[in-house]
């Protein structure tokens, strides 16, 4: 019998659409579906490096051009037009794709354009998201209901939407995906991570102090990395490793060359298996407040300082909410000092 064939896409904003989806992608495999996985820049490369016997292809999401400010809804507004764009490419690629391959279930985490509908051939599309609410600046919250209804509009194009997060009042998303009506077809499928608790016991000597590890787009990627590595500037007792989450093979010129220290540690990027090692032996975690990284940490009860990134209202929401909720406190970028980060580990 031959095997039914999954096609899955993930947003390209960095690597956490592409990291969460990873126990979905090993759950569909397990069960004897063929894995299919489509994409462009970061987030294909990471899941090639995961599964690197199953098909890779090239589809181009759209790409904003972040500030170095505190305000990102400019170079949001401005992108609109490609999002647009690059949705209908992305639905126009998939259509084909679905009828040249046979495909029986599509998987778009957060591509608004990858679904497929047609009275002659029955497939399955499921949307992955965490955000009913897309968090808008303040000054524009008044726009969140209108993108709230645009968003379940792309919602209702697909069969299910998945949303990785538990149903009840102790929850990871807040506002983001609760305490509102769902869509029709829209299901908690639980806290989604790599990682398995049993693997960290706490008995294990820990070897550094922090585990800093940087993701998210450019500009504000480099200067957070600028910020941490300044605090070693400086002779201190902390010992620390920075995970850099950049590719040689795509090096821009904001992203230089880094010369390590006693104290800190430097590498550029790190397989789900050497992430798993370092977090075993670091006492706390310092990263941004993106979504797939709270729930990873969640899962294996792992204490961590957040730092929003600037100018992204989503972070800065889940920052600011789960600061209020064991294991994680928050740290805004430009008030990173040595000790308001002890300070927040102390909490």
């Amino acid at each position: 019998m031959k095997k039914k064939r999954v096609l899955f896409s993930p947003l390209n904003w960095g690597l956490g659409h592409a990291v969460r989806s990873v126990p979905i992608l090993r759950e569909f495999a397990a069960c004897g579906f063929e894995v299919i996985l489509a994409g462009d820049g970061v987030a294909l490369e990471y899941l090639h490096n995961e599964f690197p016997d199953w098909q890779c292809h090239i589809i181009p999401s759209f790409k904003i051009d972040y500030s170095k400010g505190n305000s990102q809804i400019i170079p949001v507004l401005k992108a609109l037009p490609k999002i647009v764009i690059a949705s209908w490419k992305e639905y126009r690629q998939l259509k084909h794709w679905v009828k040249e391959w046979n495909i029986d279930i599509v998987i778009s985490d957060n591509r608004f354009g990858f679904f497929y509908k047609s009275r002659d051939k029955q497939v399955i599309s499921i949307y992955i998201t965490h955000q009913l609410t897309v968090r808008m600046p303040s000054g524009f919250r008044f726009l969140e209901p209108v993108v709230r209804r645009l968003h379940r509009a792309v919602i209702s194009n697909y069969t299910y939407c998945w949303i990785p997060d538990e149903a009840g009042s102790i929850n990871l998303s807040g506002d983001l995906s609760h305490n509102q009506p769902l869509p029709k077809n829209a299901h908690f499928i639980g806290i989604l991570s790599r990682f398995q608790k049993e693997k960290f016991p706490d008995e294990k000597s820990k070897l550094y102090d922090f585990l800093f590890i940087l993701s998210g787009p450019e500009p504000q990627r480099t200067i957070l990395e600028e910020k941490i590595t300044g605090l070693f500037n400086e002779k201190s007792n902390v010992k620390a490793m920075l995970v850099r989450g950049i590719s040689r093979q795509r090096v821009s010129e904001q992203q230089k060359d880094l010369t390590a220290s006693e104290q800190l540690q430097i590498i550029d990027q790190a397989s789900s298996c050497e992430l798993e090692r370092l977090l075993s032996i670091s006492e706390v975690v310092v990263c941004r407040s993106g979504y797939t990284s709270v729930m990873e940490l969640a899962s294996i009860s792992k204490r961590a300082v957040l730092i929003p990134t600037p100018g992204q209202p989503e972070q800065e929401y889940l920052g600011e909410y789960l600061s209020g909720l064991p294991l994680f406190a928050c740290v805004k970028q430009d008030e990173l000092t040595m000790a308001a980060l002890l300070h927040a580990a102390q909490k």
